[in-house]
């Protein structure tokens, strides 16, 4: 392994997975965690990343319209957050996933190891919600002082806090297939399954208390923030990844003869 290019490509696959595949984050960020010695089964799944690469290379993000089959709320701004529990087989740590979508596009995603062990996956997954809440913040001010958008909100269903109903608020959504969750962010209450949270990890409730965000109940298996937790099968990878991406389509020639 001393002569293969590992570093080089991990790189190279950083760069591309930031940048327009969010596909790929969650591989190439746990190939990334062999960079210092890295083996010949890493470097094999390496290839496999450029593979799939080469064989959806005319894959595409598509701003503006409704994907073919997405059941995504067309909106200027909406998060989808997830987390997967003790996958990491050296550390038992979880991994956080999040993606931001903009007009049925995905602008923003994540895919990261977090910094502390979880006893439970509601745990996991408020890790997970209170570093999305970080972007989710950022990216409401952005939207509203320089894209000049003056409501940010959508009809989710969920239960309003007295602050965002009282003030109208008109709170970003975040999708979270977590109940426990979603009453941790709502509640002050603490238990002996909550009060050893350290208190960082609670922002993303004082973001929802204050109006800023709502955090929403989603399916499971419609949650495209999984594909930046942990590797599924073929049929569920594509399915969600096929509600941010479509193949190129050549253009249709109107002109008349």
């Amino acid at each position: 392994m001393a002569s293969t290019p590992y570093r080089a490509l991990i790189g190279s696959l950083n760069h591309i997975a930031g940048a327009t595949r969010f596909d790929i984050a969650q591989a190439v960020s746990v190939l990334a965690q062999f960079s210092a010695n890295p083996g010949q089964v890493h470097w094999k799944a390496c290839l496999h990343v450029l593979r799939y690469l080469k064989a959806t290379q005319g894959h595409m993000i598509v701003y503006g319209r409704q994907q073919p089959g997405s059941n995504i709320i067309h909106s200027p701004l909406q998060g989808y957050v997830d987390a997967s529990h003790g996958d990491c087989r050296d550390t038992r740590r979880s991994t956080t996933g999040y993606i931001f979508v903009s007009h049925s596009g995905p602008i923003e995603w994540c895919s990261r190891k977090q910094n502390a062990v979880s006893l439970s996956s509601c745990e996991s997954e408020l890790y997970a919600a209170s570093e999305c809440a970080k972007s989710a913040v950022w990216l409401g001010r952005l939207y509203k002082e320089d894209f000049l958008y003056t409501d940010l909100s959508i009809d989710s269903g969920a239960d309003l806090s007295e602050m965002q109903f009282v003030a109208d608020a008109k709170p970003i959504t975040l999708w979270e297939d977590n109940q426990s969750t979603i009453h941790l962010t709502r509640g002050h209450t603490l238990h002996k399954a909550s009060k050893h949270i350290a208190i960082r990890h609670f922002y993303i409730r004082e973001c929802c208390q204050n109006g800023l965000l709502v955090l929403s109940k989603v399916a499971s298996a419609e949650n495209v923030a999984d594909l930046c937790t942990k590797s599924t099968s073929k049929k569920i990878f594509e399915y969600l990844r096929d509600k941010l991406m479509v193949p190129y389509e050549e253009p249709v020639n109107s002109t008349k003869d």
